[in-house]
Order: C-alpha cells, then structure tokens, then sequence
C-alpha cells in the first residue's frame, strides 16, 4: 500500500501542470510569431500533425490537385538537376560524387517546403489526424488519392518539358545516357526490392550502375 502511493505521488510530481503546458504552447507561439524555429515536444509534434492532416483534409479538390502538381514538378526539378550533376562525376570521388547529387536533388524538397505544394509521402503524416478520429478514412483517401495524381502528373509534364527542351542532349547527350542508365536500374528491380529502394545497398547497386555507364568500377 505504501509502495502504491510512493508511486502515485512521483508520477503526480513528474507530470507538468496546466501552467507549465500553458507555458510551453505560449513559448511555441511567440517563436512562431518571431520566425524562429518550432521547439516542439513529441505530444506537440503529434499534436500539430494532427492538425495539419484535418486541414489538408478539408481542403476542396482543386487545391489538393494543384498542389499535387506543383510537388510532383518540383521534385522533377530536383532530379534534372541531380541528372545533370551526376554526368561526368568519374572525375570525382565516389563519396564526393554522390554527396553533391544528393544535395542538389534536395532543391526540389526545398521547393515543396517553401512553396506550400503537397507531396504523397509527406501526406502519408495524415495517418495521424485519422488514428485520432479528426478525419473519416474515406477523407484520408481521397487526400491521398488527389495528391498522388497530383504528384504523377506534374512530374510526367515536367519530364515532357524537359523531352521537348532536349534537356537530354545536353553534353553530347551525356546528360540523356545518365537518365537512361538511372531509369533502366530501375525497371531493372524485381517488385519486392522496389519496396525498398531507401536501403543502403540499393543506392549503391544504382551508383554502380552510373560508375559503370561512365567507364569506372565501383569500389564496394
């Protein structure tokens, strides 16, 4: 018994009272205001993803369209840029090398952020709001499905773009035989390792790919 209310009485002195919550949200909202940073705690991250997946989710068709298309060009952008500093890179180290494509391909992330466009693997976060009953799953898919078509037809029309630009000519056409050899990797793959394209050991095999296309050996 004594053991018990040992135990009641540290958990009631561990968790924050209402003033210190209080407290804490004010100090997050003047850092908003100010253009600082958000210093959020794992309930508040939770919390805010929550509300972001209610507000995409009431969002009309239209928008989450859009939006979706401004994401999926953007992140186009980010890799015609990787492509082209990938071309010639046998020049340079190989961790130098993939370093520098991997930064530049950034800039189409960048351009989500600072544009406001919606990106299917960011939205997947929306999970959040509907584990906490904020939104119906037919809400949540139909978000999804919008912002995927979305994602898909901006990309298609920028690579169109980039066709009717010869953006693949580039360099002799050293800039098209890099794209070729990223997308034949690819397609390359069986289903299930498709799935896990993010691993170490699938990066490598496509480095491998572009050293190989540029007449270098991959040091493994």
């Amino acid at each position: 018994m004594r053991h018990v209310k040992y135990q009641e009485r540290i958990a009631l002195e561990s968790a924050p009272t209402l003033v210190q919550t209080q407290t804490h949200l004010d100090m997050i909202d003047v850092s908003r205001r100010a253009g600082g940073p958000d210093a959020l705690l794992p309930p508040d991250m939770a919390r805010a993803c929550e509300a972001a997946g209610t507000a995409k989710a009431s969002r009309d068709a239209v928008t989450l369209f859009t939006l979706g298309l401004l994401a999926g060009a953007f992140i186009a952008f980010g890799a015609l840029f990787m492509t082209v500093t990938a071309t010639g890179s046998e020049v340079m180290p190989f961790g130098v090398a993939r370093l520098l494509a991997g930064l530049v391909f950034s800039l189409g992330l960048i351009l989500v952020v600072v544009g406001g466009a919606e990106l299917f693997t960011g939205d997947v976060l929306m999970v959040m709001a509907f584990a906490s009953r904020r939104i119906t799953l037919n809400s949540l898919l139909r978000a999804w499905s919008l912002v995927y078509a979305g994602n898909i037809g901006g990309a298609i029309g920028t690579a169109a773009l980039a066709f009717l630009a010869q953006h693949h000519g580039f360099g002799n056409g050293a800039v098209g035989k890099t794209a070729l050899v990223i997308a034949s990797a690819k397609a390359a793959l069986p289903v299930s390792q498709l799935l896990f394209l993010d691993n170490p050991l699938q990066r490598t095999r496509l480095s491998c790919s572009l050293d190989d296309i540029c007449g270098t050996q991959c040091d493994r």
